[in-house]
C-alpha cells in the first residue's frame, strides 16, 4: 500500500484491494451487495466501520460520530483513509 496515493473510486478492483490491506488484522473485511450495488467494508466491531460502494458512496462510523458522502478518490495510509470529494477532504482514522 502506498501512503497517501489517491485511488480513484472508479478503479474498483484497486479500491477493494487497498481497503482490504488497510483493514488488515485489526478489522473484518467483507464484500456484499447493497440494493444491487457492490460494497466493501472494514468492520472494527460495534458501530466502528468504513464502507465504500462501487458508485463511490462512503460511510464511516464510530461511537458518537458518523460520516456519509460521495468520494472521488480515497487515499490510504497506515492510520487513516482520506476521502476526497469535490468539496474537500474527510479523514477517517482507524481505531
Amino acid at each position: 500500500m502506498t501512503d497517501h496515493e489517491p485511488v480513484p473510486v472508479d478503479d474498483w478492483a484497486r479500491v477493494r484491494r487497498e481497503l482490504a490491506a488497510w483493514c488488515g488484522d485489526r478489522g473484518e473485511f467483507r464484500e456484499e451487495e447493497r440494493e444491487g450495488v457492490e460494497a466493501a467494508t472494514c468492520d472494527f466491531g460495534g458501530s466502528t466501520r468504513f464502507t465504500v460502494t462501487r458508485e463511490g458512496r462512503v460511510e464511516g462510523g464510530m461511537p458518537l460520530h458518523e460520516f456519509e458522502g460521495c468520494a472521488e478518490a480515497l487515499a490510504f495510509d497506515d492510520d487513516a483513509v482520506r476521502v476526497r470529494t469535490g468539496d474537500g477532504e474527510y479523514v477517517y482514522r482507524r481505531p
